[in-house]
């Protein structure tokens, strides 16, 4: 995929022998480390209960969407630096929304995850005690049911990607992107939930006191900015919406610029597993 259209182009012949003995070298390495990274994490997490949301997450081949929400979901386009992205080009609904398919999850215990509760982002947590006063407001945890995937089959995400393209704002951000040497990833798949938000206040606080009311609205409206999404009302202190997104996958295959030589690719182990294997696997296959 080019960011304007260009083929991608085959890598010259001495690049070619390099990544050759880079996977047979791999396929004798790789094995070995994860062996020995495979000991090590049993010893500190060989049961999936004691893991949390985010962790099972991870296990099923998705990045963590913290809070949930439906500002990062499939379609859009994501500027990659390490293991952070931030989105690039928005893909609206009437894009996406007739292309989005939806199916129970496969490779998740749901069981365990809507058995699960997760604390929201610390900046969120934050922003609602400077609202409801820094005393009163001891946490914000959600729970997830009704867990699903999202995807759209990659005919359909390439023709997305070709629309976004055509917008020149949008193509302009991609090219930003590529000269200071980061990539541009699209996503294309994504866990969602039905979640429920639960806010920790303190039992002298009042919601149906005189002004008080107007401060849980303001609460409301603060996680719903994070959410991305209206949410609906179950009591005074718990929120709850559907089909908000809790994780997403990117296409491996990135962008590239018209002067590429080699494709630009995601390593999927180093985005499956945020450990020092996956980062030094990434750097190295890079390089």
């Amino acid at each position: 995929m080019s960011a304007r259209g260009a083929r991608r182009a085959k890598p010259p012949v001495h690049r070619a022998a390099r990544r050759i003995g880079k996977m047979l070298l791999a396929a004798m390495v790789v094995p070995m480390l994860a062996a020995m990274s495979y000991g090590a994490m049993s010893v500190m997490a060989s049961d999936p209960a004691e893991e949390g949301i985010e962790a099972q997450i991870r296990r099923a081949g998705f990045d963590p969407v913290t809070p949930p929400n439906r500002l990062r979901g499939p379609g859009a386009l994501y500027e990659v630096n390490g293991t952070t992205f931030r989105k690039v080009c928005d893909a609206n609904e009437a894009l996406i929304g007739p292309r989005l398919q939806h199916s129970p999850t496969l490779n998740i215990d749901r069981k365990l995850v809507e058995n699960l509760s997760a604390t929201a982002s610390a900046e969120l947590v934050e922003r609602l005690k400077a609202i409801l006063g820094a005393g009163r407001v001891a946490t914000l945890r959600y729970k997830l049911t009704e867990v699903t995937i999202a995807e759209i089959a990659l005919e359909d995400l390439y023709d997305i990607q070709n629309d976004l393209l055509n917008r020149k704002a949008c193509q302009a951000a991609v090219d930003r992107s590529l000269a200071a040497n980061l990539k541009v990833c699209q996503g294309y798949a994504a866990l969602s939930a039905t979640t429920s938000y639960t806010l920790a206040v303190d039992s002298n606080f009042d919601f149906n006191a005189q002004g008080s009311a107007a401060i849980a609205a303001r609460a409301k409206l603060a996680i719903e900015e994070a959410a991305g999404t209206k949410l609906s009302v179950q009591s005074a202190t718990e929120l709850s919406g559907e089909g908000l997104y809790v994780g997403i996958q990117l296409d491996t295959r990135c962008i590239v610029p018209n002067t590429a030589t080699e494709p630009s690719t995601l390593a999927p182990v180093a985005r499956k597993e945020a450990g020092l294997l996956g980062r030094w696997l990434e750097s190295w296959w890079s390089a």
